[in-house]
């Protein structure tokens, strides 16, 4: 339910959610709430591989509520 008890609306039929951790799990798209995808890359990063993955998996479910891109350059 939405506020005030009312049906939230669901997706068009079809719908797929932009997936969010590329099949690398080193790149993280946010799409901002004009639709407006940016891609932030954890592959260059100086670190051992399996701390960058971790890393862009944390800042994926971080940015979860974001609604620019600037939240994530903060």
């Amino acid at each position: 339910m939405s506020g005030r008890g009312r049906r939230a609306v669901l997706p068009p039929p079809g719908f797929q959610a932009t997936q969010r951790i590329a099949a690398d799990g080193l790149q993280v798209t946010v799409v901002n709430k004009e639709g407006y995808e940016r891609v932030f890359d954890f592959a260059e990063l100086s670190i051992p591989q399996s701390m960058r993955g971790s890393l862009a998996r944390a800042f994926a479910a971080q940015s979860m509520g974001w609604n620019s891109h600037s939240s994530g350059e903060s």
